[in-house]
């Protein structure tokens, strides 16, 4: 019996593993698929939105000024460093350091599992030998909390990766002068989890996998018993393909409620994206590292290694409730436009910009294909493996205004606010945006590519300039952008020292030799929030 769920434990963390990494990318391209094409729709609303959407001439002010900052040195940035600028610093380090001790935990149970499953070997083995196996363990075991550690630190994947590789591969030659064995420990445990965090990684879908790999799990297992009920019954082996099926299909509806809980949890502000991700990853490593230690020693009992999960979890959410306390207060809410169709750049501008963006303040952006594969939420996605993600897009505008005015948000456990992403039809996006532009304390925009075509842009800015001017706002441009038509609609840049209270919008330029990154974009957004007094940020100190 103990052999018979040795296989089914250790076959269904396989299959779900293999599963996530098939099924990943078909359902991204899928998904973006679907967006695109239900953006392409209209509602039956379109002369009522129409009239709505009219600009009024009579109410035109002065347009805004702007101004081209990127030549400010970095020393000058840096002095305007506010509050904002430094409850980021100050929440990504007390995120860091929950991380760091929920790793710990996570790395205490696996070790001591390493140890029982090596028993026989570390007796028997020179005092050197036993020690270098043991420290390869420790290094070994402690990827998952390097990675997390890199990902709270940086929003660059590819220096996440590059960094978490450089330190495998230094290791593994510093291995060179140790026992065979302890080079055998470290490929047996740590080349496997290292692939799949490479696979599950990467950018066209990364968003998915975390979701996808919680349907799998059950649909797995469903896949795996399926089969063994199937035999133990005695039926023919021709048809097996029915239980698999069967078990599969049942498998992934439970699943599927499982997604949708979560969706709830998560709607309610219980875990955030950001937990997903790296909860995710801890629970696949943990997984693989249950297996590794089944089946080198042949003994079910080792899968109370699992355990090293929930104490991840639990010591994570101590350490959170400690290090952030829960915070329910009034934050500055930003608007994110930018010009469709630059993926891997928009993402990249995203990534870098809402980390610590959101640990001081919320965010509110348009869904579109551009960034669907990065920020779905597991509503989002129950509701696209059910068939319903139609029903989530927003056929009358003024449903939106209903929540929207209530400033105090409230922040999820590790310490992030709100990312609220509005689905749109055709022809009601821009009633949309001008409904979120009022309750906005700050609008940031990318118009890197701008151009004469990008109709939908060129509406939002007129809009801005015209009802907003007062409003702050962030410009990214770069080479493309064309300057000409910013101007008509905004007012010629120009090239001056920012006054102590402008109400300006800036200028930043994206160029090669002076990159802007979504780092710096949050700097100068918490510098435009200082200047004006109604927007100060208060943070709490306590």
């Amino acid at each position: 019996m103990d052999d018979l769920w040795l296989k089914i434990a250790s076959v269904s963390a396989f299959l779900a593993i293999v599963f996530t990494i098939i099924f990943s990318p078909i359902f991204s391209a899928l998904f973006r698929r679907r967006v695109s094409r239900l953006m392409a729709q209209s509602s039956n609303n379109s002369s009522t939105l129409l009239e709505r959407n009219k600009i009024s001439v009579g109410a035109r002010r002065p347009p805004p000024l702007l101004f081209d900052v990127t030549d400010q040195s970095e020393a000058a940035v840096k002095q305007s460093y506010g509050p904002l600028v430094r409850a980021a610093h100050r929440a990504r380090r007390s995120l860091m350091i929950a991380y760091c001790l929920a790793g710990m935990s996570n790395l205490a149970v696996l070790l001591l599992a390493f140890v029982l499953s090596n028993i026989n070997n570390l007796t028997t083995a020179s005092g050197w030998a036993r020690g270098s196996m043991i420290g390869v363990a420790l290094i070994v075991l402690a990827l998952p909390t390097v990675i997390a550690l890199l990902h709270l630190a940086s929003a660059s994947r590819l220096r996440q990766l590059v960094t978490a590789v450089g330190i495998v591969i230094c290791v593994y030659l510093l291995l060179g002068t140790l026992q065979d064995l302890s080079i055998a420990v470290f490929q047996l445990h740590l080349v496997v989890p290292l692939a799949i965090y490479a696979l599950f990684n990467l950018r066209f879908w990364r968003g998915f996998a975390p979701l996808t790999f919680l349907v799998m799990v059950t649909a797995s297992l469903g896949w795996v018993l399926g089969v063994y009920a199937w035999s133990g019954l005695g039926f023919a082996s021709d048809w097996i393909w029915i239980p698999r099926l069967s078990g599969f299909l049942v498998g992934a509806g439970i699943g599927l409620m499982v997604l949708r809980s979560l969706g709830r949890y998560f709607q309610a502000g219980g875990i955030s994206d950001q937990e997903i991700f790296l909860d995710t990853w801890y629970l696949i490593f943990t997984i693989v590292q249950t297996v590794i230690f089944i089946l080198t020693s042949m003994n079910i009992l080792f899968l109370a290694a699992i355990l090293a999960f929930p104490a991840y979890l639990i010591v994570k959410r101590i350490s959170l409730r400690f290090l952030l306390k829960s915070r329910s207060e009034e934050v500055p809410r930003l608007l994110l436009l930018r010009v469709f169709g630059h993926s891997q750049r928009t993402e990249r501008l995203f990534d870098e910009f809402t980390l610590p963006w959101r640990t001081v303040g919320s965010i509110e952006l348009i869904a579109g294909p551009d960034m669907a594969l990065r920020n779905v939420e597991p509503s989002d996605f129950a509701a696209f493996l059910s068939g319903g993600l139609a029903a989530r897009y927003i056929t009358d505008p003024s449903e939106v205004e209903v929540s929207g005015s209530p400033k105090v948000e409230t922040a999820t456990p590790d310490g992030r606010f709100p990312l609220r992403q509005f689905y749109c039809l055709a022809d009601t996006w821009l009633s949309v945006i001008r409904s979120r532009v009022r309750y906005c304390d700050v609008v940031v925009m990318d118009l890197r590519g701008f151009t004469e075509d990008r109709h939908g842009c060129r509406l939002e800015l007129e809009y801005l300039a015209a009802e907003f001017p007062d409003k702050p706002v962030v410009l990214v441009v770069d080479d493309k952008t064309n300057m000409v038509l910013l101007a008509q609609i905004a007012g010629a840049p120009l090239k001056t020292p920012i006054p102590a209270a402008a109400q300006a919008w800036l200028l930043l330029a994206d160029r090669s030799r002076r990159a802007i990154d979504g780092f710096k974009v949050f700097e100068w957004v918490a510098q435009r929030m200082l200047v004006q007094p109604q927007l100060a940020f208060k943070p709490d100190t306590a």
